[in-house]
């Protein structure tokens, strides 16, 4: 009888497990989604501080929406170091 119960029991743990390493491998691509979706927020706000600073650089431009745009993508963007040490550098010249 005790094997019987045994059995019963190593089978139910099995669908257990088997369960929980399904929902593991859902959390993992859950988690690889989120990841991939952030990275994607970033670049979008990386291009758009891109733009405005390259806009910025043709003279000061103070429009009350520009202005909120700017202060929103500053503060939400995280920036690389590349974007510190290449944001001033031009193929046409080397400041």
């Amino acid at each position: 009888m005790n094997f019987i119960e045994y059995l019963f029991s190593y089978k139910t743990n099995i669908m257990i497990m088997r369960h929980q390493e399904e929902m593991i491998e859902t959390l993992k691509d859950e988690v690889e989604y989120e990841k991939y979706k952030r990275f994607k927020a970033q670049n979008g706000l990386r291009q758009i501080q891109r733009l405005l600073s390259e806009y910025e650089k043709g003279g000061s431009f103070y429009a009350p929406i520009y202005r909120q745009i700017k202060e929103i993508t500053d503060r939400n963007v995280e920036k690389k170091l590349s974007d510190e040490i290449f944001s001033h550098y031009t193929s046409n010249n080397s400041k």
